[in-house]
């Protein structure tokens, strides 16, 4: 063989081997295919299924809610059919108890409607039986009237009948029960009675005296019932109405001020007695020893002097009190002098309904009385000695101060202290209405309010 062949059955052979390798190639490729085919397929084939599976849960449970549905209608149709059978009796019940409401309606109506006729027809009897009664008042009026004015024309025909003389016979009368009108005619013969007798009357020569009684006798009383008051006196009764009204109103008001005055009084001694128990608690024993030796002094010197003022004046202050016992009494019950003047009564209520005002701060306080022995009793008592006075207690001292010597501007600085200590004290015992009628009564008085 020689190298041609050789070459020739190598390029044989590797022809048929890319052919083989071709067909293998192919082969693999078919087979790739196919798997893909088949993946495809089984995965078509899943998603299928799960559309089936899908798909059926839906129809089961549509199927349920059917179910379900049909269960609730049924249920609900039942319950609804025993409802309206309940309704129905209801409404039926209802329909009698509403015509047992109206009839007993119409029975409370017929009540109610024989009750107003029978309160009309009692408000009408007591009409005609208030009228009959007016009536008969107005009768028996008249008739005691018809029987003065007989009396007093029986009187006149008497007088004119001495008058006259007796030879000259009376007038006769006019048939009253054939007249048309009765009254007129009575009245008419009446007057001319009158006319007749104070003619009479006039002719004779009597006195003065006799005139006029004559002339009552005939008219006083006619002139007495039928003449009005007049103007002067409705005057004169308006004017003494509204004085007696103008007076209780002041009566009123001042009362108001004492007692507004006795309250500042009761503050003011409250001041002065915290000034002195700051700065005298160790002067205490001591003050009220050299208070108990001026005391007895005193007491020895009026006896001295002798009279009804002695015995007072050894046992007790000016109210007949002792001077021991005079520091624990308070302002309105052992002094009547106020602040500025006069004393109060504390039972007066400017309203009868209102209560009287009760201090809810714990029991009253022991308030000492003002003592008016050793004080300067001079004119005017001003802020140079008020100043003095009030530094003298606050260092210990005891201090006689005359509330009624001080000058207007003292006072006016007391109320001042005085509002201060009512505008800071929550518990004070004037309330805000007090408060507002002691400012305008001091408004009033001319005073600064603070």
């Amino acid at each position: 063989m020689n190298l041609n062949d050789i070459q020739n059955r190598l390029q044989l052979q590797t022809i048929e081997l890319l052919r083989r390798t071709h067909e293998h190639e192919r082969t693999v490729r078919l087979h790739r295919e196919e798997v893909g085919s088949l993946r495809r397929l089984l995965a078509h084939t899943a998603t299928r299924q799960r559309e089936q599976l899908e798909s059926l849960k839906e129809s089961m449970k549509l199927e349920q809610k059917s179910e379900m549905k049909r269960y609730k209608e049924g249920f609900l149709r039942r319950a609804t059919t025993e409802l309206r059978g309940g309704l129905d009796q209801a409404d039926v019940k209802i329909k009698e108890y509403s015509s047992e409401m109206e009839r007993l309606q119409q029975k409370l109506r017929a009540s109610e409607t024989d009750k107003y006729k029978a309160r009309a027809e009692l408000r009408k009897a007591k009409e005609m039986r208030t009228a009959t009664m007016n009536t008969a008042r107005d009768a028996r009026r008249e008739l005691a009237t018809v029987h003065e004015k007989n009396e007093e024309l029986f009187n006149c025909c008497k007088v004119l009948y001495r008058q006259l003389g007796d030879s000259k016979a009376l007038p006769a009368l006019p048939d009253v029960g054939s007249a048309p009108v009765p009254a007129l005619e009575w009245l008419s013969y009446a007057e001319r009675a009158y006319t007749l007798a104070d003619a009479a009357v006039g002719q004779e020569n009597t006195t003065r005296s006799d005139r006029e009684s004559a002339r009552k006798t005939a008219r006083g009383s006619e002139a007495s019932t039928r003449c009005p008051p007049s103007s002067r006196e409705g005057l004169l009764q308006s004017q003494l109405k509204r004085a007696t009204q103008k007076l209780e109103e002041m009566k009123r008001t001042a009362i108001i001020i004492l007692k507004s005055r006795s309250t500042i009084e009761q503050y003011l001694h409250e001041a002065l007695a915290n000034c002195r128990s700051e700065k005298a608690a160790a002067a205490g024993s001591a003050a009220a020893a050299v208070r108990r030796i001026k005391a007895r002094t005193m007491g020895e010197i009026s006896k001295g002097e002798g009279g009804g003022g002695s015995e007072r004046a050894t046992n007790g202050d000016s109210n007949g009190l002792p001077l021991e016992d005079a520091s624990s009494q308070t302002v309105g019950a052992a002094h009547t002098e106020t602040f500025l003047t006069g004393a109060v009564d504390n039972d007066y209520s400017e309203d009868e309904n209102e209560a009287p005002v009760v201090q809810s701060n714990g029991p009253a306080r022991a308030v000492p009385p003002l003592l008016l022995d050793g004080v300067d009793r001079g004119p005017t008592c001003g802020m140079d000695e008020l100043a003095a006075a009030l530094e003298r207690a606050q260092l210990g001292e005891e201090v006689d101060l005359d509330v009624s010597q001080l000058s207007w501007e003292s006072k006016e600085h007391i109320l001042r202290m005085i509002f201060r200590r009512i505008n800071s004290d929550p518990m004070a015992a004037i309330n805000n209405r007090e408060r507002a009628r002691l400012r305008a009564q001091l408004a009033s008085l001319g005073t600064a309010v603070v």
